[in-house]
């Protein structure tokens, strides 16, 4: 059963109370959202106006809230309109990534990578692949809006250490887990050969972890250094504790004691789709289709140093572009506070059903409320800043 917000009495924005039959059976008010019900699940799809006040209104033991992402008919208009601003003919997408985003499709033709053989023109709107049948391993992509969930899935795989969990809506891993010990985490996209020289992951060794996994309702990269031991020398806790956040910022806290890193910072992570996305980057040089810093935009932030032949170290989120002005403290206090409760009530459970009372006593204790005192207050002009949807080991 599916009930839209709008009924054939009124087809308006604004409807009368006896109409509000979403608003009745879910609770969620608002002019955007459609009520679906199944047998076995119980769903609202609406936009990012009500993701908020979903949580606000909504029973959500009984409800779940899915993403609303734009029609592929919307984002074709959208390219249209601008093959005719720029007085051209015709479109055509090669990218693999742009003709499963532009159609909201998603394949498996690529390993780890959700995308499928095929280009799209928008002269008639003509897709080409294979011999002209759509595979079984072609499917519509539902935008979940569980977000931060994915992330949250993910950092429950870290959480746990190296064990494999299979969580509800994953779809695998995002690329292959780069995991080097010691000089080998000293080559930044390290992959170990079967057949090479082995070696041993000893108690003086720095282990580097960077592992992804692609979600409904997200796509994730994230990457941890441990020490094996509790005696790192003084040098490799001075690189460790020199990360941060966005490109010069990041590099600062290096090059004030003369070390630095031969990667960016971060890139643009797909949304179910490939882990590394333009345009948007966090370089040191600069692009000239890069769009800048907009918010909304989602970023890994990664800086690392990796001294060669003995250990590598990076940390790495994925990160949310949030906008904050001088009055913002409070609100970004909230948030985090927000943040942390959703987290524990969802990861919480998980971590008790698995007996694992030690880890949630853990995670219990670093969900704890942040309260203002203790809080950086801002008193710049407005300013956008990356805010981590997966804090979890920040």
């Amino acid at each position: 059963m599916s009930l839209p917000n709008r009924t054939p009495r009124s087809s308006s924005q604004y409807i009368a109370a006896a109409d509000a039959r979403r608003e009745w059976l879910s609770g969620l008010s608002g002019s955007s959202g459609t009520a679906v019900l199944t047998a076995d699940h119980a769903l609202v799809w609406t936009d990012a106006r009500y993701f908020t006040q979903f949580y606000h209104q909504v029973d959500t033991t009984q409800w779940e809230l899915m993403r609303q992402g734009r029609p592929s008919n919307q984002k074709i208009a959208d390219l249209l309109q601008q093959i005719a601003d720029r007085g051209a003919s015709a479109l055509v997408l090669t990218a693999l990534d742009d003709v499963a985003y532009t159609l909201n499709l998603r394949g498996s033709d690529i390993p780890y990578n959700p995308v499928f053989f095929a280009y799209l023109t928008t002269d008639n709107i003509i897709l080409f692949w294979g011999d002209g049948v759509l595979p079984e391993s072609l499917s519509t992509t539902s935008y979940r809006s569980a977000a931060p969930f994915g992330y949250l899935q993910m950092e429950v795989t870290l959480f746990i250490w190296l064990q494999k969990l299979e969580e509800q809506d994953a779809m695998g891993a995002s690329f292959a887990t780069i995991a080097g010990a010691g000089e080998n985490g000293a080559i930044i996209h390290y992959k170990a050969d079967p057949e090479g020289e082995q070696r041993v992951i000893t108690r003086d060794d720095m282990l580097l972890v960077d592992s992804g996994g692609q979600y409904r309702d997200g796509t994730t990269d994230i990457t941890r250094t441990r020490h094996m031991s509790s005696s790192p020398t003084d040098m490799q806790r001075l690189a460790f504790t020199r990360g941060n956040v966005l490109e010069t910022l990041a590099r600062k806290a290096l090059w004030d004691v003369g070390l630095n890193y031969a990667h960016g910072t971060g890139h643009g992570v797909g949304h179910f789709l490939n882990v590394h996305e333009g345009p948007a980057w966090i370089l040191s040089s600069l692009s000239a289709d890069d769009p800048g810093i907009v918010p909304k935009m989602i970023f890994s932030n990664e800086p690392g140093f990796y001294e060669v032949g003995e250990y590598g170290i990076r940390h790495e989120d994925v990160v949310e572009v949030i906008e904050l002005n001088k009055d913002s403290d409070h609100i970004q206090i909230k948030f985090i506070n927000d943040y942390h409760a959703r987290v524990l009530s969802t990861l919480g459970p998980i971590l008790l059903e698995r007996n694992l009372h030690e880890d949630y006593t853990w995670l219990e204790r670093e969900c704890a409320p942040i309260y203002r005192s203790s809080a950086i207050l801002l008193t710049a002009t407005p300013l956008l800043a990356l805010l981590s949807v997966a804090r979890l080991f920040m």
